[in-house]
């Protein structure tokens, strides 16, 4: 407690210095690598000059008022930069739209040019049971030349596995403007969950908690071992058997016999890298400038991959109309897909997509790939209602040697609507699906590219709010489905 006592007021003695600054207080339960923990969050907000800098500094508590080591372990060099990472929700330099825009941190809703490759981005869906350091760039220089990047995690680059894109768009001719996209992703299974750094996804590992033991092989023990059979000791990775003959426990370390089990190597993420590269090109033309902006475009991407058996396919977006009028944000584009492509890759499920266990195997993203020929219309929009709604929805159906499609929407109140009903601070939902197919199941019916929730906000008192957040997300098959719910309630102190 005194510790939590000195942390407030060196977070009010800080934000008391910046010019705007907001400090909130969370306090509620929240669900983290499938255990229920009461989470306490400080979240000091301060703008300092072009600057803003959002921490995150947080404890985990069970049931007992044990604080987990979560968030403060730095016991190997993953732990640590984990340890740091996790206090910072942000950092920026510049607003978007502003001829600089720099962020660090939680990202939100990245999209680079036209959306073909990167639409929708965020690192944050699993927040706060998973947080992600992302670097998002937005850079205006002189001449009309413009440069956007975006980098998932930070700390993935320590272990070799971010994925990053970069565009660069300038003057072509006149208004009509040119630009290029590069996207690839270095290794999709580094998005596998690995709490204790052992470089064996948790889905795989029966150790999950122990970062020197990842294969259990007994011959008869229970599960787990009391001594794992795949350990480091002194630095050198050894075998280790237990079995049990005669009530005795005899290790064998050289001569297998009589060994009833067979040895199975431990899946590496490391040493099973599978990357995917995606380039890109797009053109773009004003129509209409001024309060209603009307844009004319085209754009196109091919993937890159590394064999002849996965080659990548190619795909064109055009033409495409991108309008902008008062509180209405929408564009509409023709489609046509060759082969292995996928359009809107790194989108906002992608982490969730990115890499999956499937039985015993670990599946990409993109192995689930088929080469197919695919035509159709995509369209998206965003829209505030009188200032009290703001709904936001995008739809996608392709047609050819099979149906794709694809449907997002999410919505909230906004403060003059929520002003009508007494005590409520928020009200927001959403709905995602991709990969649709009605032959396997019902549009609207669970698959494992379907998540949903919501988020509903209490006033309690001055400055103090009480936010109920649940969503549903599911694994396995399309045809069984295994729903999961996690719920996070919060209390929120904002002064």
């Amino acid at each position: 407690m005194r510790l939590l006592c000195t942390g407030a007021i060196l977070l009010w003695a800080l934000s008391a210095r910046a010019e705007v600054p907001r400090v909130g207080v969370a306090v509620g339960t929240v669900t983290v690598e499938g255990k229920q923990w009461q989470r306490i969050s400080f979240r000091p907000d301060i703008p300092i000059g072009p600057f803003g800098v959002a921490l995150d500094i947080e404890l985990f508590l069970d049931q007992k008022g044990n604080i987990s080591k979560k968030g403060w372990d730095f016991s190997t060099g993953q732990a640590a930069r984990e340890t740091i990472f996790r206090k910072i929700y942000y950092v920026r330099y510049g607003k978007p739209m502003e001829p600089i825009f720099m962020k660090v941190g939680a990202l939100d809703d990245v999209t680079l040019g036209y959306g073909l490759i990167v639409d929708g981005y965020t690192n944050a869906l699993e927040y706060p049971s998973v947080k992600r350091i992302g670097f998002q760039g937005d850079v205006r220089l002189g001449g009309g030349l413009r440069l956007q990047w975006v980098v998932n995690d930070l700390d993935d680059a320590f272990t070799g596995g971010p994925w990053f894109a970069a565009r660069a768009s300038a003057p072509l001719i006149g208004k009509l403007r040119i630009g290029g996209t590069f996207a690839v992703d270095l290794n999709q299974f580094a998005g596998l969950k690995d709490r204790d750094g052992d470089d064996v996804p948790d889905a795989m590992d029966p150790f999950p908690d122990d970062g020197t033991a990842w294969t259990n092989t007994d011959a008869d023990s229970d599960f787990p071992d009391e001594i794992p059979d795949y350990r480091v000791v002194k630095g050198d990775t050894v075998w280790v058997d237990t079995l049990d003959i005669n009530g005795d426990n005899i290790y064998d370390r050289g001569e297998y016999r009589n060994l009833r089990a067979e040895r199975a190597e431990p899946f590496k993420k490391s040493e099973n890298k599978d990357g995917i590269a995606i380039v890109g090109v797009d053109l773009g033309y004003p129509i209409l400038e001024g309060p209603v902006k009307l844009e004319l475009y085209g754009q196109a991407a091919k993937f890159l991959t590394g064999d002849e058996e996965r080659r990548g396919g190619w795909g064109f977006a055009a033409p495409g109309l991108r309008l902008v009028a008062g509180p209405l944000r929408a564009r509409l584009e023709y489609r046509n897909f060759q082969g292995r492509f996928r359009p809107e890759y790194f989108n906002d499920m992608y982490e969730l997509e990115r890499a999956r266990i499937v039985g015993d195997s670990a599946v990409t993203k993109e192995a689930g790939l088929d080469s197919v020929s695919l035509k159709g219309v995509f369209g998206k929009a965003v829209l505030r209602i009188m200032n009290i709604i703001s709904v936001r929805a995008s739809y996608q159906y392709l047609s050819g040697e099979e149906r794709n499609q694809r449907f997002y929407v999410d919505g909230r109140a906004l403060e003059p609507l929520l002003s009508q009903v007494p005590r409520l601070g928020e009200v927001s939902a959403y709905y995602h699906k991709d990969h649709i197919d009605t032959k396997e199941a019902g549009f609207f019916d669970p698959t494992p590219n379907t998540i949903y929730g919501y988020r509903i906000g209490f006033k309690v008192g001055d400055g103090v709010q009480l936010v109920w957040h649940t969503h549903y997300q599911y694994t396995g098959t399309s045809k069984d489905p295994k729903r999961h719910k996690y719920v996070t309630v919060e209390t929120e102190v904002k002064f």
